[in-house]
């Protein structure tokens, strides 16, 4: 058995029999809106702060996906809000950027601590300095059996700090989220 066999296997294995609190559709009219390209964008909760969880199809291999996610050269493509970003630390495994975005005319900043496991195709990262109350979350990308596809699920949590009300909050999380999924799949059609 090949070694990219012995991996979607493993990919099929942990999508179906290992529980991940609810990162999965519950369904299989869910699953078949996402394997026909549907964004699916919820609106969660985590000691307070509100947060989105993304799942979406990449028609591309899960290492391509991989290569697009932690290419810290293209986050401003990525990313159409972020000014500018600038690595401070640039290490396998690590990495540590600042981001400068605008928001209603006034620049704010801020440094995320990444951490790559390209075992587990996982990104996590966090708020270390800057502006923002909170920033937390993580990329996963899983492979699926049918050959350069894979299931790509993010959740990500920014609390501002800003007195805005929540709903308008979770309404702009949602939108510029599922946007990020366009973003990424049209970069990947884009950048074979």
């Amino acid at each position: 058995m090949s070694t990219k066999s012995i991996k979607h296997l493993l990919g099929i294995f942990l999508l179906f029999l290992i529980p991940v609190s609810n990162l999965f559709p519950d369904s299989n009219q869910e699953w078949e809106k996402l394997m026909a390209g549907e964004i699916f964008v919820e609106i969660i909760d985590q000691n307070q702060a509100s947060g989105t969880r993304l799942r979406f199809k990449v028609d591309a291999s899960a290492e391509r996906v991989w290569k697009v996610l932690t290419d810290n050269t293209i986050l401003t493509d990525l990313h159409p809000d972020v000014d500018k970003v600038e690595a401070l630390v640039d290490e396998p495994g690590k990495s540590v950027i600042r981001y400068w975005v605008t928001i209603l005319f006034t620049t704010y900043d801020y440094a995320l601590d990444s951490r790559y496991d390209a075992k587990n195709f996982r990104i996590t990262w966090t708020k270390t300095e800057g502006d923002f109350k909170q920033i937390t979350g993580f990329w996963r990308i899983y492979p699926l059996p049918e050959p350069d596809t894979c299931l790509v699920i993010n959740e990500s949590f920014v609390e501002t700090g800003f007195a805005v009300p929540r709903w308008l909050e979770d309404w702009i999380k949602a939108n510029k989220t599922r946007d990020l999924a366009n973003d990424i799949r049209k970069w990947i059609k884009k950048h074979p």
